[in-house]
């Protein structure tokens, strides 16, 4: 697989976590603590992005 096709899998992979993760933050979480749980949920989806970034970088230098 290459670079464009694994960016492309991840990207999409990561939209559909964060739409996952919103719809159970507004499913489970009372209507108090959403904001705190849709903040949240955005930081991880980009502390997880840049994760994924930078391992996507790291693999293509071994190449």
């Amino acid at each position: 697989m290459d670079r464009k096709q694994l960016e492309i899998i991840t990207s999409t992979g990561m939209v559909l976590a964060l739409i996952a993760m919103l719809i159970a933050i507004q499913l489970v979480l009372p209507e108090t603590l959403r904001p705190l749980g849709f903040v949240g949920a955005v930081a991880l989806y980009i502390i997880l992005m840049s994760l994924i970034g930078l391992r996507l970088v790291g693999a293509c230098q071994q190449i």
